[in-house]
């Protein structure tokens, strides 16, 4: 199933990352107030050719150790939405839970996630360095767009649900089990 990333409008400017992410067709957004509306309208406008959106709606990225407050303001184009355009949400977990044979926690999970002040390229040339990485996607039940009153319901319910996932997924024992 294709679909494009949603990312900060710095990486368009990025060497070779906003090259293919412009090849992927990623829907770059600048994360202040006032422009929500215009990604709002970029958003819809790609979903309503058809195209499968990938956000992370914590607006930002972490260790990796635990799962951020949602924004609300993403869920606004599904609020939104004219027509079947977008009819559900698909919550997804990602979670890494080994490094190189070994279980994640929360002292070795920043060997892969990138965030904070990391340069991204020598960030990215560690994670090439590693033997394995194990990380675990859980696609849970779709969240149709007619079972909530607004966005801000949408969103806290999707964040319920890839936390508690997330939180199940990081914890020892869980990440003991080979894949």
């Amino acid at each position: 199933m294709e679909c494009s990333f949603v990312a900060k409008a710095e990486v368009s400017a990025w060497p070779g990352v906003g090259t293919l992410a412009r090849l992927q067709r990623t829907v770059f957004v600048e994360r202040r107030r006032r422009k929500a509306d215009t990604y709002a309208r970029q958003l819809g406008e790609r979903l309503e050719e058809g195209a499968r959106l990938v956000l992370f709606p914590e607006g930002t990225s972490t260790d990796g150790s635990h799962v951020l407050p949602f924004k609300s303001a993403f869920f606004s184009v599904v609020e939104n939405a004219v027509g079947e355009a977008i009819s559900a949400v698909q919550p997804v977990t990602v979670a890494y839970v080994r490094i190189d044979g070994s279980p994640t926690d929360s002292r070795t999970r920043p060997a892969v996630a990138w965030f904070g002040d990391m340069e991204f390229v020598p960030h990215l040339w560690s994670v090439f360095q590693l033997s394995s990485l194990s990380v675990a996607v859980t696609f849970h039940d779709p969240a149709p767009r007619a079972h909530f009153e607004s966005r801000k319901m949408l969103a806290a319910h999707c964040e319920k649900v890839i936390a508690t996932e997330h939180a199940r997924l990081t914890r020892a024992p869980y990440c003991d089990v080979s894949y």
